[in-house]
């Protein structure tokens, strides 16, 4: 193998990687840095991903047919395997498995965009429903651990208290302060998970061949100029969709202080394109109910962060303490009292820039219930951006003369009797019982 450039060689060794592998692919980059997890290799055959992870043969062989499928189902931009010299879709090392893709250029998404955010959660709902019978074509499928019984397993070191020894540091105080709320309304959430019998939901959604991402973030979706692709097939599984819907809105509605408006908008693009039956609706409303961003929060500080900066961790505890109660009015209002959301009258799922929320399921353009009872319409403004889905090239930049200012548009939003749902509001629903809980202070 000739030598490779010292740049390429510092940037391998600096994410741990061994020259040597490239041999396996008669790879010599010219150019390499630190991307998506891996390292992306410039050569004279276009950009490539050089990944590394650490698990089982058996596990990666399984994300390789994924990939084979999704791409066999028409998704655009497929991480598919390229095969080493020896036919081998990746390389077994004594550091670990090593596997070569094409690198996809695009731009991310803009989560912070009530547009792109609700582009996400339409492509996540295509992949879904692209990847729904993949689980049928293998003959056994991997263990996957529920989100439940993951957020099961942080209650002991809850329930434990914060360590004596960090007591005078400020996150400490904070945490100390509200340790034992959080621990009793996970308790809840979990207990509102098992009666949306999510445990059956897990078994049958196996069964059927449903398949969950496990890391859809912004990060692994890129816009490529006339498609979006999404990425990173590492952490795939069988399992309920639902629940890679909760974790990317429990990751990003943050951004948009859990406004009930957003979160129907993004809950209503992803049923546009793979409609939720009731089950699965009130599964995602538990999910959505479960404290998840406080709970890993506590924990990285617990087994990570303490090196870090201690004023930063606070200022994120407490605003995630300060937006409880928003999120939990958010999930009741738009699985208990909200009304339908859908596309606005010509739009396509997936269109950024052309969703807006309409009336109420069963109201006729008048305001008027099949009943003829009126209700009051509430403007809802909207914030419409070109160039969220819009023409581009590669890099996701639009060409200067192609730019167009903002526009606003309104959509009309009409607010009657709950539709079909769970209802979370009840004092004898375990979600409910948080219904007015504040955090406590320091």
């Amino acid at each position: 193998m000739a030598p490779l450039p010292e740049p390429v060689s510092e940037v391998l060794r600096t994410c741990g990687m061994e020259e040597e592998v490239l041999d396996e692919y008669g790879l010599i980059p010219v150019d390499a840095r630190a991307a998506r997890g891996g390292v992306k290799l410039r050569t004279a055959s276009g950009a490539r991903l050089l990944k590394r992870v650490q698990m089982p043969p058996d596990r990666l062989r399984y994300v390789f047919f994924g990939a084979e499928y999704a791409s066999s189902q028409g998704l655009p931009g497929v991480p598919r395997f390229i095969r080493n010299r020896y036919g081998d879709p990746f390389v077994i090392h004594e550091t670990g498995l090593y596997y070569l893709t094409a690198w996809v250029s695009g731009r991310e998404p803009d989560a912070r965009k009530v547009t792109d955010l609700a582009v996400c959660a339409a492509e996540l709902a295509r992949w879904h429903a692209a990847m729904s019978g993949f689980g049928r074509t293998l003959d056994g499928l991997p263990e996957s651990r529920p989100l439940p019984d993951r957020l099961a397993a942080a209650l002991p070191e809850l329930e434990r208290g914060p360590d004596p020894s960090s007591a005078s540091e400020p996150f400490a105080r904070r945490d100390a302060a509200c340790r034992g709320a959080l621990a009793e309304r996970l308790r809840f959430a979990l207990a509102a998970c098992a009666e949306a019998d999510y445990e059956s939901l897990h078994a049958s959604s196996r069964a059927q061949g449903h398949t969950c991402h496990g890391r859809f973030v912004r990060h692994n979706l890129v816009y490529t100029g006339n498609r979006w692709c999404v990425l990173d097939y590492d952490r795939i599984h069988p399992g309920p969709p639902v629940e890679d819907l909760a974790l990317f809105l429990h990751r990003y509605l943050p951004a948009h202080d859990w406004s009930a408006d957003v979160l129907a908008r993004a809950v209503a693009a992803y049923e546009a394109v793979r409609p939720l039956d009731e089950r699965e609706r009130a599964v995602l409303a538990t999910l959505l109910s479960a404290p998840l961003r406080i709970v890993q929060m506590v924990l990285r500080y617990m087994h990570q962060a303490r090196a870090q900066d201690a004023d930063e961790s606070v200022d994120v505890l407490a605003s995630s303490l300060m937006l409880e109660e928003r999120r939990q009015a958010a999930v009741t209002n738009v699985f208990a009292h909200a009304p339908a959301w859908a596309l606005a009258e010509g739009a396509e799922a997936g269109e950024a820039g052309e969703r807006v929320p309409v009336q109420h399921a069963g109201m006729e353009s008048t305001g008027m219930q099949e009943t003829g009872m009126p209700h009051a319409a509430i403007e809802v403004p909207v914030e419409v951006e070109q160039d969220a889905g819009g023409r581009g090239d590669a890099s996701g930049k639009k060409p200067e003369g192609d730019r167009q200012p903002k526009r606003s548009r309104r959509g009309r939003l009409r607010r009657g009797d709950a539709g079909p749902g769970v209802h979370l509001g009840g004092e004898d629903h375990p979600a409910g019982l948080w219904r007015g809980w504040k955090p406590p202070e320091a």
